[in-house]
């Protein structure tokens, strides 16, 4: 007799448990807008619970209350980002394990690192995440804790020292924070002052062409500010002598 083939069933998943992770879902999706259109001081629970058609009392059981939600929905965002800046900050972690690394590694590094996020920024997400992290460097909340180690200071840290090695300044030093914060402050625009370029542009929302450009854009703008660095510290050896 042939022998007999075992087939491997997988467990499913019951039902409730099913529905549970769906409901909890919609409440952190619905979070998501209206904390960034009311902010965390003016939104309610209620509105969440109407937004995502559940029931009130799902967000205590999902979440433990409102500042529990909140947190939930920054750090789903901050995953997000996380995730697609993760090539980025392997880059940099490994770049500045070398002991002298080439400048135009470091040049190309940046121009390619700083700008990462502005698909999600530019994304039809976009408005809400900008929303949302405004408000947090505005005025901070318990969650500003969540962005700042989940991703701004991971990357503001690692610009930093690679900022500080392509101009041969010491690591944290103001100086190195403050130029760090500037370049980086050039992708920013486009999230705080996403209405005005959208109508200078003549456009309700950002093509993946726009995104591209903007993309382009913002690393020649770090390849040039770098290099216009480098030429007036050259200018100033040069008037010195």
């Amino acid at each position: 007799m042939p022998a007999k083939t075992s087939v491997k069933i997988r467990p499913r998943k019951p039902s409730s448990f099913v529905a549970e992770e769906a409901a909890r879902a919609r409440l952190l999706q619905a979070a998501f807008l209206v904390f960034a259109q009311h902010g965390f001081e003016a939104a309610t629970t209620r509105m969440v619970a109407a937004e995502a058609k559940v029931n009130l009392a799902a967000i205590p059981y999902y979440f433990g209350g409102k500042e529990g939600l909140y947190h939930a929905v920054v750090q789903s965002m901050v995953d997000r980002i996380q995730e697609h800046m993760r090539p980025g900050i392997e880059a940099a972690r490994a770049l500045l394990t070398k002991e002298a690394p080439a400048r135009d590694e470091i040049i190309n590094l940046l121009a390619a690192m700083l700008p990462g996020p502005i698909t999600i920024f530019a994304g039809p997400m976009g408005p809400y995440v900008g929303m949302i992290i405004a408000r947090e460097q505005q005025q901070p909340t318990s969650a500003f804790t969540i962005l700042y180690d989940g991703y701004v200071r991971i990357v503001h840290e690692l610009g930093t020292k690679l900022v500080a090695r392509y101009l041969s300044i010491e690591d944290e030093s103001p100086e190195a924070i403050i130029r760090t914060h500037a370049l980086a402050g050039q992708m920013f625009v486009f999230l705080g002052a996403r209405a005005t370029i959208l109508r200078r542009l003549g456009k309700e929302k950002f093509n993946e062409e726009d995104v591209q450009l903007i993309q382009r854009v913002l690393a020649e703008q770090v390849r040039a500010t770098l290099k216009g660095l480098d030429l007036l510290a050259s200018q100033s050896k040069e008037t010195s002598l």
